[in-house]
């Protein structure tokens, strides 16, 4: 099957392995890889038997790579189920993320020391130029942007909220029953202070990096 993306390289997907573990807390366990059609279990593959073949890849690449990530913590295999806000339900014990974009797609798991992580991956040519004609749909004021640090090209930091928001809601989906409009999400500050749906403020760590032609961003929910 050929797929609609160029298809990244396993030594990128190293690299960008390694910098997305420094930038977690000890015991996150990640696994990246490129986007392609896997094999899952009974339960999983009916999640995905009418979808399109693209939505397939993704889905199956996410899944293998999150059962990757949890299998580095010696947690046996199980299925991975899908949440009312389309999430994924991870293993009693244990919280994750995934995301993917361009060919590309990471998995976090750890145990459920925390209250949530989040992580999103962008892959910046696929979105150049077009960030900035969406603003409206996830800006919650006009400071918002300025609120970010000095950022280095490539990012951009209508690209960089964007991705930030997304980390920040993966981290918060526990604690959410309903889809989230973004411009609900306010930064407050670049790195932790974080206005939510309910008005209600959280300290987060947030963290902004690049690999190659991706942005990634990813977002720290403490206990």
């Amino acid at each position: 099957m050929t797929l609609p993306w160029a298809s990244v390289s396993t030594a990128f997907c190293r690299d960008l392995e390694a910098l997305i573990a420094r930038r977690m807390p000890h015991g996150i366990r990640v696994a990246a890889g490129p986007i392609e059609r896997h094999l899952l279990c009974p339960e999983e593959e009916a999640m995905i038997e009418q979808a399109v073949a693209k939505r397939q890849a993704e889905f199956s690449t996410g899944r293998a790579l999150a059962h990757q990530a949890l299998a580095n913590l010696g947690y046996p295999a199980d299925v991975i189920g899908i949440g009312p806000l389309r999430n994924p339900i991870w293993p009693k014990g244990t919280i994750g993320s995934i995301s993917h974009d361009g060919g590309c797609c990471v998995a976090l798991a750890g145990k459920d020391t925390l209250r949530g992580i989040g992580l999103d991956l962008m892959h910046i040519p696929s979105h150049a130029g077009r960030m900035s004609d969406l603003l409206d749909m996830y800006v919650a004021d006009r400071d918002e942007l300025k609120r970010l640090p000095d950022l280095p090209k490539p990012l951009r930091p209508e690209m960089v909220l964007f991705s930030l928001k997304e980390s920040i809601v993966k981290a918060l989906v526990g604690e959410l029953d309903d889809f989230v409009d973004l411009r609900d999400i306010s930064l407050q500050t670049p790195w932790g202070q974080v206005r939510g749906p309910t008005r209600q403020e959280r300290h987060m760590t947030l963290w902004i990096d690049h690999c190659g032609s991706y942005l990634i961003t990813g977002a720290i929910y403490a206990l």
